[in-house]
């Protein structure tokens, strides 16, 4: 599907391109869809602070701006269809009879605060230059104030899915379940 809406939007750029951008879109396809798996921001900068958005426009002649809007068509394609297949399995554990509509409800509202939450508080340019000026005491001070943070995120989830009557195992079912006693967490602070 993507690959078609991709093509769409080739055959819409000057023919003159084609030869330069076919290769650079291949590139920024599997590129972004790593980005966004890992949900990072990879895409915007790498370890040397050069983007990666600058370096493809650099090496085959296009526009930063074109380049990013690529990224940032690819990003909202996969969010979209994250949300959908979310809904349809939220859906489907209504019907087996697991959650009730209301919980359905609270679950996509929650879901939807957590990832408000983490682009918000996304790590900006500076962040991991930041990181690396500190000594080594100061990142052991701010790796212990992450994993706190953490562990109260931790807390607050398990406190929200006991108010709202929704096990941990659905939790899980629904792809949020890491953060909860040790397994795979999302990242909410940077």
């Amino acid at each position: 599907m993507r690959t078609v809406c991709v093509s769409y939007k080739i055959k819409k750029m000057k023919n003159s391109n084609i030869r330069i951008i076919l290769p650079s879109l291949a590139i920024v396809t599997v590129i972004a869809a790593g980005v966004v798996g890992v949900g990072t921001s990879f895409a915007h900068e790498n370890g040397d602070g050069v983007s990666i958005v600058q370096r493809i426009a650099e090496k085959f002649g296009l526009s930063e701006d074109d380049v990013q809007a690529v990224f940032d068509e690819e990003r909202e394609s996969h969010q979209q269809e994250m949300q959908q297949r979310e809904e349809e399995r939220l859906s489907n554990l209504v019907s087996e009879g697991k959650i009730t509509e209301e919980q359905r409800q609270a679950i996509f509202a929650k879901k939807e605060d957590m990832r408000s939450q983490m682009e918000a508080n996304r790590p900006n340019k500076g962040s991991r230059e930041e990181f690396d000026s500190l000594t080594e005491e100061e990142r052991h001070v701010k790796m212990e104030e992450r994993k706190v943070e953490m562990e109260e995120r931790q807390k607050e989830i398990e406190s929200w899915l006991e108010e709202n009557g929704i096990s941990e195992d659905v939790w899980r079912e629904i792809g949020f379940g890491g953060g909860l006693h040790g397994g795979h967490s999302f990242h909410v602070g940077q």
